[in-house]
């Protein structure tokens, strides 16, 4: 009797064996698309937000300026422009990469965008314009991609720059 089980323990511990196996194996894969996918957002999120900044104070533009907006800044086009073009190459590698990389550079966008917003030292009424009108265009844009971690981002960037009087508000 002990004879007859001991083959089908065996079959089972073999069975077993080979399932935990291929938790490993996933487990494993997982892991390595997890640092495939890091080392990919760091690669294009790193310059991506690198050039925001220089991009923001082009023409040595000031947020107390005297110009009043008429578009938002290039440095807002160009974080959708940059956008566009991840979007882009990671669906042409595998369209369901998307949602996973997509809202991971624009959670890093708005970061910067927060960060660069509480070094303005002072807004005149058109840089309060510019400022609130580029970053909704952006937080507009980009919302089908905000996780909440952006979304809260953008809303802080927005707070800190100064109220729009009532009166000068009809521009935008």
């Amino acid at each position: 009797m002990f004879w007859q089980i001991l083959p089908s323990a065996e079959v089972q511990f073999v069975i077993l064996k080979r399932g935990s196996g291929l938790e490993n194996v996933k487990t494993k894969l997982l892991s390595l698309e997890k640092s495939i996918l890091d080392a990919y957002l760091e690669h294009k999120s790193d310059p991506l937000v690198g050039t925001i900044e220089p991009s923001m104070y082009l023409g040595r533009f000031d947020w107390d300026t005297n110009i009043v907006p008429s578009d938002i800044r290039p440095y807002a086009k160009e974080c959708i422009n940059n956008l566009i073009h991840v979007h882009s190459e990671v669906y042409t590698v595998s369209p369901s990469l998307v949602d996973s990389v997509l809202p991971q550079v624009v959670q890093t966008i708005a970061e910067e965008l927060y960060r660069l917003m509480s070094c303005v030292k002072k807004f005149s009424v058109p840089g309060i314009q510019q400022a609130r009108a580029d970053i909704c265009a952006l937080q507009e844009i980009l919302a089908p991609y905000s996780t909440p971690k952006a979304k809260t981002f953008f809303n802080d960037a927005l707070e800190i720059i100064p109220p729009i009087e009532k009166s000068d508000s009809t521009i935008i």
